[in-house]
């Protein structure tokens, strides 16, 4: 809308008041919640791509969190922290975590039907072949909860007393901050960047929150996020065989999959168990995602 489309024939006794009533009339435009972002205004949208956790007017996050052992990121943490314990875990010469503590780890993560499938393809010879776990890890360590020392793995003195006592309420939220603002969501998946899918992270769990009550499958959310952020081609620059629906299932896998449902927030689940390549899946929100994030509306 232009200047003349504000003013119209409304006549002004003065510049000032002139330019008063047009920054009024912005103002109101700028507040207006947009049907493209499900409501939210470009304020709103604004500072939950650039200053996610400073727009605390709009989104806040809590430095506490309690039950979060259910977790997937939590269950790989404990994993490893039990098997540091005080004396520490010896790394591999390249410093990855040793082959028999991903094994028995992955058995008890999956548990054994879906372990067996996991590996009917391959075994778990590096620490690499256990994903999950090797996010994990070096989420925790980019978080510097946990570290190398003289080749073993150790947890930080800072949250030694929190994990001896099992009290994980504030390592959950730095897990958390890291894996959504500094570890690389594109970094085990052969996708083009799509920033955007990251950057806008808090716009999926502003989506979960309003929807996931109700299980919905994941052309759902698919739907509202495309006409958010629309596909450019300018995304995928020399990779002409890349189009929308790869934008699309892109989103599903790195937001919906590796960050929501890794974190504990959303329930993930594929229609079709036995093919794992399916991408199929229904979606629904956890208890869990009201106390890591607050919308405040």
């Amino acid at each position: 809308m232009d200047i003349q489309d504000i003013l119209g024939e409304k006549i002004f006794a003065s510049i000032e008041e002139m330019n008063d009533f047009v920054k009024q009339v912005m103002d109101e435009q700028n507040n207006a919640g947009l049907e493209e972002f499900q409501g939210l205004n470009s304020e709103q949208m604004f500072n939950f791509l650039y200053h996610p956790f400073e727009a605390k007017q709009f989104v806040s996050f809590p430095e506490h969190v309690d039950n979060v052992t259910d977790a997937p990121i939590m269950q790989l943490f404990i994993m490893l922290v039990e098997a540091i314990g005080e004396t520490g875990l010896k790394a591999t010469a390249k410093g990855n975590l040793p082959q028999k503590f991903c094994r028995e780890s992955a058995l008890r993560y999956w548990g054994e039907r879906r372990y067996e499938r996991n590996t009917r393809f391959g075994g778990i010879n590096k620490e690499e072949d256990f994903s999950d776990m090797h996010v994990m890890r070096i989420n925790a360590m980019k978080a510097k909860i946990i570290g190398l020392n003289k080749g073993k793995f150790v947890i930080k003195p800072k949250y030694r007393k929190q994990v001896a006592a099992a009290d994980y309420s504030t390592i959950y939220p730095q897990l958390f901050k890291t894996f959504a603002t500094i570890y690389n969501w594109g970094f085990t998946d052969r996708y083009p960047e799509f920033c955007i899918i990251q950057q806008s992270f808090v716009f999926t769990l502003y989506l979960l929150e309003k929807y996931g009550k109700t299980e919905r499958p994941n052309s759902f959310y698919e739907a509202f996020f495309i006409k958010a952020f629309p596909f450019e081609d300018d995304d995928c620059e020399g990779m002409s065989f890349i189009g929308e629906q790869d934008f699309k299932s892109c989103y599903i896998s790195r937001s919906l999959k590796r960050f929501a449902r890794f974190m504990g927030l959303a329930k993930v689940e594929n229609m079709e168990f036995d093919n794992p390549i399916s991408r199929n899946y229904k979606i629904s929100k956890l208890p869990l995602l009201k106390n890591v994030v607050c919308f405040n509306h």
